[in-house]
């Protein structure tokens, strides 16, 4: 789609100075250049923000837009911090940021640097992931080892702020006793990654302030007391299989134990970490 879109794009007549620009892709076809300037402006800095010229590609014809576009910025500093918006929820998509591979060069030139670009955005953000888990861990919100790789190569598929909002809530609602970690903070990140960071934030704070008051909570105040209902059941259905021989009681009890509602653990799979768009 970014190769054919540059190659109709021979015809712009508009003389580019420093043209550092990054392809946007599985845009909401309803997401207007507006819808995509503010979502510039909440996930990157001001001087960024300030920076960019958005074009959204529509049909000659019906003038609807194709689901795509392009963010230009004025130095390779700012390209890459626009990086940073890749896989973040825009108007419920998950939508692809990556480096334009330019004009000249020929096609099958130009379809090479997007493969070393995609490879070295899919490195970069790799070794963000880890810094951000290497940060909780100074902090001693983590545990050295507590999260196994797998669950880091999915929050690698995400973005850093899905991946901090995600880690957040985990240090917060976990408990005491949490058998597996990693199928835990997966089952998180699926859903901070679908609702988006704002609406998961906003959750996170009301849950917080209902703690307080004493009230408890969706995931707060009635974690032992599912915690305590997924034991019983455990010892009273010892045995369960589900049509694949796996145990239903040990699949879900953890979910349920931390407080998650049964609407949220049928969506996700302890032990693939299903649920998300990955």
């Amino acid at each position: 789609e970014e190769e054919e879109e540059e190659e109709g794009d021979k015809g712009d007549d508009r003389k580019k100075v420093n043209p550092y620009i990054v392809f946007v892709g599985q845009l909401n076809f309803k997401t207007t250049e507006k819808d995509l300037s503010e979502h510039v402006k909440k996930n990157v800095s001001k001087g960024v923000a300030k920076t960019v010229k958005i074009r959204i590609l529509t049909d000659k014809g019906s003038k609807k837009s194709k689901g795509m576009g392009f963010i230009e910025t004025t130095t390779p500093e700012n390209l890459f911090e626009l990086l940073a918006l890749h896989h973040t929820n825009l108007d419920g998509r998950r939508i692809n940021v990556e480096r334009t591979a330019g004009k000249g060069g020929g096609k099958e030139k130009r379809q090479e640097k997007i493969r070393t670009f995609r490879k070295e955005q899919k490195e970069k953000m790799v070794e963000t992931v880890e810094k951000v888990f290497k940060e909780y861990q100074e902090r001693g919100e983590i545990k050295e080892g507590e999260l196994d790789d797998m669950v880091k190569e999915v929050c690698s598929r995400h973005s850093v702020v899905v991946v901090d909002q995600s880690l957040k809530e985990y240090v917060e609602m976990r408990g005491d006793g949490l058998e597996n970690p990693s199928a835990y903070l997966n089952s998180i990140v699926s859903r901070v990654a679908a609702d988006g960071v704002d609406r998961s934030e906003m959750e996170r704070q009301k849950m917080r302030r209902l703690e307080k008051e004493g009230k408890g909570g969706r995931r707060g105040g009635q974690i032992g007391k599912q915690k305590g209902k997924a034991e019983e059941r455990k010892e009273g259905r010892e045995g369960d299989k589900d049509d694949e021989g796996v145990d239903m009681v040990s699949k879900f009890s953890t979910l349920a134990g931390e407080g998650v509602e049964m609407e949220e653990i049928k969506l996700t799979n302890p032990a693939t970490g299903g649920g998300g768009d990955f």
